[in-house]
């Protein structure tokens, strides 16, 4: 009964360490080719005491290649990038800056990604949300 138990636990581990790792792979495998795109930015702004929000929309089209290169063109214009995954977040170059976003949905059509980031100092506090949709 312990060999059939020991076998068992052993099965389940491997199991459970395919299909992480499988997982890693997912979101690389998912992307190269051509995606609808929008994205929508919340940029709050709080300055000396005073609130304010900005919210910008753009949608166009995003091509993710498989040397990792990459277009996305929207109503703003086109622009080149690189692009890099690991389990849990995208990773976009463009001009030197890179840009992290953590996966909210990895679905075989649909990739829902979201940055936020914050810079403060004693008189402000400046905040953006971005949240990208890619359909095909």
């Amino acid at each position: 009964m312990r060999k059939k138990t020991t076998r068992y636990a052993w099965f389940l581990m491997f199991s459970g360490s395919l299909l992480a790792t499988s997982c890693d792979r997912e979101v690389e495998d998912r992307l190269p080719g051509e995606w609808s795109y929008s994205d929508t930015r919340i940029t709050e702004v709080t300055y000396n005491g005073v609130n304010s929000s900005e919210t910008t929309n753009a949608a166009g089209t995003i091509n993710f290649d498989k040397d990792k290169s990459g277009t996305l063109a929207t109503d703003n214009g086109t622009s080149e990038f690189t692009w890099e995954t690991s389990a849990d977040s995208v990773h976009i170059t463009t001009n030197g800056a890179t840009s992290s976003y953590s996966i909210v949905d990895n679905s075989k059509s649909r990739q829902e990604w979201e940055n936020i980031t914050t810079e403060s100092d004693s008189n402000y506090t400046f905040t953006t949300t971005t949240s990208i949709t890619l359909t095909q």
